[in-house]
């Protein structure tokens, strides 16, 4: 059920210097995400969707610069906190997952160091309980054997697994916001329905909002209650997952929608 908003993006802008030409990535992009909720952020490679959830929490590349722009989280706008304040809020209230998970997850420690070093951190547990916990969220992310994964290093399990490990580690500090950039894309088809299939479910189970980033608006059809478009750094339009599919308003959301019919 979805409840009142949990984050407003208002009127963001994103510059970033490219060999000294200036490119305005973003511009004035407002997006708002409540409680329960997910939205689906629509767009092209390059469109400035992934900027966008970056900036949420601050983690831009060291080129951007957010140049003006409210983002309210939980009545405290996250653009003008302190670094300490920013830093507890990012991956406790705010967690990612990205598209490689073979890129977000360290090498050389094993799975479930991985996981209960985020839970100790974010949650005051001791080393047993952190591990037990661990345990508890392998489990809950469908993996069989989950003794035998926190032994486990990345390089030892598919792909899908370590997808499935990433959520788990997204979903260890029970934040309210789970911000999904194209965590599939490199899965292939059947992966790819079972993680969303075990992300949904979550999503129902434990009601955290989702703001689900993707190229593919058929990815975002069945399952998010609103999608946003956006195209050459802007939200070309924001509507129910309903209206966008059957009344679409801007042409580059009626360009997206025939595709998907011509496939």
């Amino acid at each position: 059920m979805v409840g009142n908003n949990l984050l407003e993006i208002k009127n963001l802008h994103i510059h970033f210097r490219q060999q000294n030409k200036l490119i305005r990535a973003v511009e004035g992009v407002s997006l708002d995400i409540g409680e329960g909720e997910i939205v689906g952020l629509v767009g092209e490679s390059g469109s400035g969707k992934t900027l966008t959830a970056l900036s949420i929490t601050r983690i831009l590349p060291k080129t951007a610069e957010i140049v003006s722009g409210e983002i309210i989280f939980q009545n405290q706008d996250l653009l003008r906190v302190n670094e300490s304040r920013i830093e507890a809020i990012r991956g406790r209230d705010i967690s990612y997952i990205f598209q490689e998970a073979s890129a977000s997850l360290n090498p050389v420690l094993p799975i479930g160091r991985q996981i209960s070093e985020g839970i100790m951190l974010h949650q005051n547990k001791t080393k047993k309980e952190a591990g037990d916990l661990a345990l508890d969220l392998l489990r809950l992310v469908r993996l069989k054997r989950p003794e035998d994964i926190v032994k486990s290093y990345p390089h030892q399990l598919s792909g899908g697994m370590n997808q499935r490990v990433m959520i788990a580690i997204a979903l260890s500090s029970k934040p309210k916001l789970l911000i999904a950039d194209e965590p599939t894309t490199a899965l292939d088809v059947t992966i790819e329905k079972e993680i969303m299939r075990v992300l949904l479910e979550l999503q129902a189970q434990l009601n955290y909002s989702i703001l689900f980033i993707t190229h593919n608006v058929a990815l975002v059809q069945e399952f998010a209650h609103r999608i946003a478009i956006m195209y050459k750094g802007k939200i070309v339009e924001n509507a129910e997952r309903e209206t966008i599919f059957s009344s679409p308003l801007h042409e580059h959301t009626k360009e997206l929608i025939s595709a998907i019919i011509r496939l």
